[in-house]
């Protein structure tokens, strides 16, 4: 589907959900007091009204919005639009369809077409139900913005393997992903709150796979004394996303200069978070002489998203009979490069945020993203290798995030 053909459904969507919505509030409210009508349609107007100039303010003053720490109330302002729009497009439809119920049924009885009901029962449960339906994601989407974005959890996986030096049995890693540090308002607490869930883990080593930031380095700067607190007994690695390389900034302005500076920006940055970034690079971790070898690649994704990545730069110091762990922002590249192509055991991504959307109970995966991504959130095994994929730590566009915690992983290695 066309993104063109996407843009018009959802205006059509937009516009009924508008003019339906409003017919439904009316129609449940015919029997109510004047003055309980006023109050309902008062309150109506008002939350339409101010979800319309937040998003207009918002589009027509962006500049407002590229002041470090504000990226979060342009988010909040989707939130808010997302509410307003999934509530009035399924009340919206359910009304306008048991409108079109009526008109057709009409047309039939106008010709004298036997009908058994009068269809006001039929009528009623049809705009209840809407009204009921409609309410779940309104609900579920402020829920997100409260406290689904601040929930983090921890996600436990414990994995064997053949080729594991005996030395490593055991060892704990913690896989973070997508800080998108910009996100957060400046004055929250919550990534405080996750740096001690993970020291509590009391990891060997803590892995990190890209999208620090959202588009430029100075993002990151009002986190570096929290990040530093993150402990590993054996050290802590990591790699740039798509978003950390400075290509979604558009204040560039084709200066390639300035954004080469502000990846180094960034660079530095990790450096004083105490990570040791990796770009293209492998590295041996020791212990008991015996070792692993841990690779690094730069952003390597499909379609449009950037490929900086050189794996055969990055494996070039790389031996068969190894064990191998790879950090690789982006799941796409395990399957395009890695999978039956190369010697990596296990492989850690992010870069999905399983859509920061979903439903995860037993006997039911499903979000959005895995109609773009078939490996989207979790433990992937194909043979003898495995690629997990977090599901982002932070969150972007949408201030929230429903049924889809943000994930802080720990994995046991285990010689099979």
């Amino acid at each position: 589907m066309s993104f063109r053909t996407v843009l018009i459904l959802f205006f059509v969507l937009l516009i009924i959900g508008e003019i339906f919505s409003y017919r439904g509030i009316k129609s449940l409210a015919a029997s109510l007091s004047p003055k309980m009508k006023a109050f309902i349609f008062s309150g109506y107007w008002l939350w339409t009204l101010l979800v319309f100039a937040l998003v207009a303010y918002s589009f027509f003053n962006r500049a407002a919005f590229d002041k470090i720490g504000r990226a979060n109330t342009a988010f909040v302002i989707i939130g808010l639009f997302l509410m307003n729009f999934s509530f009035k497009s399924i009340f919206g439809l359910f009304h306008g369809g048991n409108e079109l119920f009526h008109v057709v049924k009409g047309f039939f009885s106008a010709r004298e077409v036997y009908s058994t009901s009068t269809g006001m029962s039929r009528s009623q449960f049809l705009t209840m139900t809407g009204l009921a339906l409609a309410s779940l994601p309104f609900v579920g989407l402020l829920y997100g913005m409260l406290r689904g974005r601040y929930d983090f959890t921890v996600f436990r996986e414990s994995i064997a393997f053949t080729n594991l030096p005996k030395s490593f049995d055991g060892k704990k890693i913690v896989h973070l992903s997508d800080m998108h540090l910009g996100s957060f308002p400046l004055d929250t607490n919550a990534i405080q709150r996750a740096v001690e869930k993970v020291n509590a883990l009391e990891p060997d080593y803590i892995f990190f796979t890209g999208d620090m930031v959202n588009e430029r380095s100075e993002e990151a700067k009002a986190w570096v004394s929290t990040i530093k607190q993150l402990k590993a007994k054996h050290g802590k690695y990591s790699v740039l996303g798509n978003h950390d390389y400075g290509d979604y900034y558009s204040k560039w302005d084709g200066d390639i200069v300035a954004k080469k500076q502000d990846v180094n920006a960034l660079t530095k940055l990790q450096k004083e978070m105490g990570f040791t970034l990796l770009r293209n690079e492998s590295l041996r971790l020791e212990h008991n002489n015996e070792y692993i070898r841990l690779i690094g690649m730069e952003n390597w994704g499909v379609g449009r998203f950037s490929k900086y990545g050189n794996i055969s730069v990055a494996m070039r110091e790389t031996k068969e009979d190894e064990f191998q762990i790879m950090l690789s922002h982006d799941p796409s590249h395990w399957d395009e490069q890695v999978l039956e192509k190369t010697t990596v055991e296990l492989a850690l991504a992010g870069h999905t945020h399983g859509f920061q959307f979903g439903i995860e109970i037993p006997g039911l995966k499903w979000s959005p993203v895995q109609f773009r991504y078939p490996r989207w959130a979790g433990l992937y095994r194909q043979g003898k290798q495995c690629l997990y994929v977090n599901r982002g730590f932070g969150y972007i566009g949408y201030a929230g995030r429903v049924g889809m915690p943000p994930e802080i992983t720990l994995i046991e290695l285990k010689q099979a």
